[in-house]
């Protein structure tokens, strides 16, 4: 117990030792099963700071996947009309760096009357910028979103 208690403290008063704050946010659409697979890459130590606990510090304790998948689906919300779609939980991948959650939506046929509102890591760094790129038949777009635009309408 006072093990766990020095390890939260030391990692409390711990800085990312990377100055580019970046998030990723891909959204591939599958027209022909209205499904979007939805994958988001954060950086490790950032996402650590945003949940305010270690990753990786026991990668079989699942209760780290919870409290990601819920900070996630908290911070990025994906609207089609009035209705909000629901995240079901797919993968997660992760090491040192890189932390990669994956999820899947149904009922999305095209990215017209979509908004995607993403606030991911922008109460912790003023200068994260999260990038949201759209990947369907017709082609690929990007967006940046930051404290000043957390919402993309399409």
């Amino acid at each position: 117990m006072l093990f766990q208690l020095l390890l939260y403290c030391c990692y409390s008063f711990s800085v990312p030792t990377h100055d580019i704050r970046l998030s990723l946010c891909t959204i591939e659409l599958n027209s022909a099963d209205s499904t979007a697979f939805v994958n988001f890459r954060l950086f490790t130590d950032d996402l650590a700071v945003a949940i305010q606990k270690p990753l990786l510090a026991n990668p079989k304790d699942k209760q780290y996947d919870a409290d990601v998948v819920d900070y996630l689906i908290q911070h990025c919300k994906i609207s089609k009309g009035e209705q909000q779609k629901e995240f079901f939980f797919f993968s997660r991948t992760a090491n040192e760096e890189v932390f990669e959650v994956s999820f899947l939506l149904t009922s999305i046929y095209e990215f017209k009357n979509i908004e995607i509102y993403n606030s991911i890591l922008l109460e912790q760094f003023g200068n994260q910028r999260n990038i949201i790129k759209l990947i369907h038949k017709e082609g690929k777009k990007q967006y940046i979103l930051d404290t000043s635009n957390r919402v993309l309408s399409l």
